[in-house]
């Protein structure tokens, strides 16, 4: 979505899906403290309002220049935040697999 960087979703809830694959039901979750900084904040996905801009490779320079240290997107599965810079990862620690966890498949109503 948003080129070569380091995606977080917002809350372990968000992760399911991402951190377990529905065919596998392996996965594993990691919590991390990263400082964010100047978010430069995309209100959707670019399939659902055609937001073609976000389709694109940034990196820590290029948003740099613009005055901003990461980005904030949903790409339709739940809010993102995107840091190019790993340095920003202030702390991490992996939080093993548990079998109650659960894929997910995001329903949209409209």
């Amino acid at each position: 979505w948003c080129g070569k960087g380091i995606y977080f979703a917002t809350s372990p809830q968000a992760t399911k899906g991402k951190a377990i694959t529905p065919h596998s039901g392996i996965g594993c979750m990691l919590e991390v403290k990263v400082k964010v900084g100047k978010v430069l904040k995309f209100p959707c996905c670019r399939y659902c309002g055609g937001h073609k801009d976000q389709h694109v490779n940034h990196n820590a320079g290029e948003l740099a220049s613009k005055g901003y240290d990461s980005i904030s997107m949903n790409p339709g599965d739940g809010d993102e935040y995107i840091i190019y810079d790993p340095s920003k990862v202030i702390s991490m620690r992996t939080i093993p697999f548990k079998s109650s966890w659960k894929a997910h498949r995001v329903m949209h109503w409209r």
